[in-house]
């Protein structure tokens, strides 16, 4: 088997688990994946590695994985980091090229348009990050931050349905500076705002969105 086709299994398992399709804790059948993806049964091993390395899975006993668990210390120690690691991105970008920015107001539009799905605002909202960043020209960054923001992507889906923040989302970002750029605002606001109410809502308590509380890093375009 390829790299490509390794890449591909790990990318689509990670989805699966991303999108909810493979519940929490839920134990996988390395054969039975295999057999779905048309690939041997060892670029599964490989993938469910890797992706336990992600903190996507946890291993089991007898060697078999299972989905990780939703955590809040997941969230505690997740959101900060990549912050500031979108603020580093954002900061030592050299320029916005043109297109990259029409880009980032047709996603903020498709957003508006289809804020009444949690599922699409969600992937809009992620896709609006990854453009945000991958500009800066440092892939030890963005390797770093990208399995960090998909990690955080499975809690997204799950609190992406509150209307009143995906409208607040909106109006931020369209929010200008006087060269006309948008303001990269949104995930400082996120952390503030709903943290408290997300994990409310997946592990059925309170939990205070002032323990998430943290300075903001990141800085205008």
């Amino acid at each position: 088997m390829g790299h490509g086709t390794r890449e591909r299994t790990w990318t689509e398992i990670e989805r699966r688990i991303v999108c909810g399709e493979m519940a929490a804790g839920a134990r996988l059948d390395e054969d039975e994946l295999a057999g779905e993806l048309a690939v041997d049964p060892p670029v599964v091993r490989e993938a469910l590695c890797r992706l336990e390395r992600d903190g996507f899975v946890r291993p089991e006993d007898g060697g078999s994985f299972a989905v990780a668990q939703l955590s809040e210390i997941e969230v505690r120690e997740g959101y900060p980091v990549v912050i500031l690691l979108e603020g580093l991105a954002v900061r030592t970008t050299p320029e916005f090229p043109r297109e990259a920015v029409e880009r980032l107001r047709e996603i903020n539009a498709a957003m508006a348009e289809e804020r009444s799905d949690a599922m699409a605002a969600a992937t809009h909202d992620y896709e609006f990050h990854e453009e945000l960043v991958r500009h800066c020209g440092n892939d030890q960054l963005l390797s770093t931050l990208r399995p960090l923001k998909r990690l955080l992507l499975r809690y997204e889906y799950n609190y992406m349905a509150a209307e009143d923040f995906v409208s607040r989302s909106v109006h931020q970002r369209k929010r200008r500076d006087g060269a006309g750029y948008p303001r990269p605002i949104m995930f400082t606001q996120k952390l503030r705002s709903t943290v408290g109410m997300t994990f409310s809502v997946l592990i059925g308590r309170p939990c205070s969105a002032a323990a998430f509380s943290i300075r903001s890093r990141v800085t205008s375009i």
